[in-house]
């Protein structure tokens, strides 16, 4: 017997399959990049996509009929609130992605209380369901039960939305900003303006709220909850993806020339004399090509940073175990920031600095062999 693509519950049901496919298996891309380092912007990813398969589950009991009353009641209960989880357990993925890989241990201290805030958030829209569906009964007796929400879930849904997108927008592109190389600044900038997506869909799942669209309505949250859970895996499985075919990769010429078994040692500190330090280690004739500094294209933070009083000093450098660079018999050379107690071979020229300009590093190297 062929679907009727006309009957709303069939579109209800297309609508679950073709958005929750790519939302779950971009989770579990998501978890394969990031196996073996998972953290706890990982385990949010995985219990949104938990969440999204609950309400995947729901949807298809509430569209059957095929259950007694009140296992259709509890079908849509259990679609409503998988539906704000899914939401909002997507942000916090988002929020501890910035806590991850943020140089500034202030901005990191205030996110914990913004996590803090979008998780009280999630209890309250899920209350709010309880408390302003429950008194209605006359919706249960329906063939497919479904609450008509009032106005004041709407507002709050909007105005939630908004303070948390736009928080998650702002925060990553004020770092963002600070990266010289232009071209990946454009591309994280779209990576992270993706969030504005979810609102985009939100007023459009309010819309339909507003007037009552039934079905409708339905739909739009599903389609809600699948872009939510995608964009929160975008910014780790686009960064990847520019990382594997950047041209950098493509162009050997802006690689680090530094090779020949040499062991590499890196060591940087800001121009007022207060010497932060990383190390790392690159060996076996292996070309090396330095990171953003930031730490925002590796997407990742495996090494422990050193971290200042001042915002924008601190820098991941490679992924490499220092451990490694000490088995190297090798000569070594020394790339170091800081000023020298004698008076260096500069095979670079150091860049005149300006007053004005507190961030600026000036570069030396030195062969230590």
């Amino acid at each position: 017997m062929p679907l009727n693509a006309s009957d709303p519950l069939v579109q209800i049901g297309i609508t679950s399959v073709v958005c929750t496919v790519p939302a779950i298996g971009t989770t579990i891309f998501r978890l394969y990049i990031r196996r073996g380092r998972y953290w706890a912007d990982d385990v949010w990813a995985l219990i949104s996509a938990l969440s999204q398969f609950i309400m995947f589950s729901g949807s298809f009991i509430h569209i059957t009929q095929s259950s007694p009353r009140r296992w259709m009641i509890a079908a849509y209960y259990m679609m409503a609130s998988a539906f704000y989880a899914v939401v909002w357990f997507a942000r916090l993925s988002i929020v501890f992605s910035i806590i991850r890989i943020h140089p500034s241990p202030t901005i990191r201290r205030m996110l914990f209380y913004v996590a803090g805030i979008f998780f009280l958030i999630t209890v309250v829209l899920i209350s709010q369901l309880y408390w302003v569906c429950e008194p209605q009964p006359g919706w249960k007796d329906e063939a497919s039960p479904q609450c008509k929400l009032p106005d004041q879930v709407v507002i709050l849904q909007l105005v939630t939305d908004i303070f948390a997108d736009t928080i998650l927008v702002a925060v990553p592109v004020r770092l963002i900003m600070t990266l010289s190389d232009k071209k990946l600044r454009r591309r994280l900038l779209v990576i992270f303006s993706t969030c504005l997506i979810t609102t985009a869909v939100s007023l459009v799942h309010a819309a339909f709220i507003f007037v009552g669209a039934g079905h409708q309505e339905v739909m739009a949250a599903i389609a809600e909850d699948c872009v939510s859970l995608i964009v929160c895996n975008v910014p780790v499985v686009a960064t990847v993806m520019i990382r594997k075919f950047s041209s950098d990769d493509r162009n050997p010429a802006r690689k680090s020339r530094i090779t020949n078994n040499k062991t590499l040692s890196l060591k940087f500190a800001t121009l007022n004399g207060r010497a932060q330090a990383d190390t790392a280690a690159s060996t076996a004739q292996q070309t090396t090509t330095f990171g953003t500094g930031t730490g925002w294209f590796r997407w990742d933070r495996e090494l422990p940073e050193t971290e200042s009083s001042e915002p924008n000093t601190s820098t991941v450098l490679s992924s490499v175990e220092l451990t490694e660079a000490t088995q190297q018999s090798g000569p070594t050379d020394t790339l170091d920031i800081r000023k020298p107690d004698s008076e260096p071979q500069d095979l670079y020229p150091p860049q005149p600095h300006s007053r004005d300009q507190d961030t600026k590093k000036v570069y030396w190297l030195q062969d230590d062999s």
